[in-house]
């Protein structure tokens, strides 16, 4: 599929679909397509870079020379690692800012050491780079649910992860953590769990969510 940037310069909206610009003027519906922004550039403009989600989310462009912060009370040979790792991780991206993986560790490490914005924008940017694995999407409904306390989000995300990977058990499981100890909501609680056993590939599997159905 196809990304997607919203690319803004003065009155102008510029949206670029794959390998091809489309030029927006403000006061005409028909595009105009370019084949380089640097025209634009050239011509002495600046140009904002916006990336979407495909849901039309607009997200950041994370920080790769984010500071990296730690409580006071942080042994320093921890401090030490984890800084490590996680400038590690930001030289890589600056390599490579479509690997994946990295972006998704990096959100773990940002979470550890409680940078919960870096993770959120690392989470973020890889769903964008990757729309297809649940993942990132997954960790943000934890993060949104758990630390950032924004529960209309985290339903959001959860539930995005499963439509993404319905056969990957834990996700309806986290899910449902979140809809009894989040939202104390055994209707949506019941429904997720109901989708669970429906999508088990094992008695096994399926006999683990009866057992939390039962308890309701």
């Amino acid at each position: 599929m196809n990304k997607k940037f919203l690319y803004i310069l003065g009155g102008l909206i510029i949206i670029i679909f794959g390998r091809g610009f489309f030029l927006f003027q403000e006061e005409k519906d028909e595009p105009l397509e370019i084949t380089d922004i640097s025209d634009f550039e050239d011509s002495g403009g600046s140009v904002e870079v916006v990336p979407i989600l495909e849901d039309g989310t607009e997200i950041a462009f994370p920080d790769l020379d984010r500071e990296v912060f730690f409580a006071e009370n942080t042994p320093d040979d921890y401090r030490i690692k984890m800084e490590e790792n996680i400038r590690s991780l930001q030289d890589e991206l600056k390599k490579n800012n479509r690997y994946l993986d990295g972006w998704i560790n990096l959100g773990l490490h940002y979470k550890e050491i409680g940078d919960y914005k870096g993770a959120e924008e690392a989470w973020l940017y890889a769903g964008f780079i990757g729309p297809a694995q649940s993942v990132s999407f997954g960790n943000l409904g934890v993060l949104y649910g758990y630390y950032i306390h924004d529960n209309e989000k985290a339903e959001k995300y959860l539930l995005k992860a499963i439509e993404i990977s319905p056969k990957d058990l834990y996700l309806y499981q986290q899910a449902a953590d979140f809809f009894r100890e989040g939202l104390r909501d055994p209707v949506k609680e019941r429904k997720i769990l109901e989708d669970a056993i429906a999508n088990a590939s094992t008695e096994a599997d399926a006999e683990h969510f009866r057992v939390q159905l039962e308890e309701l």
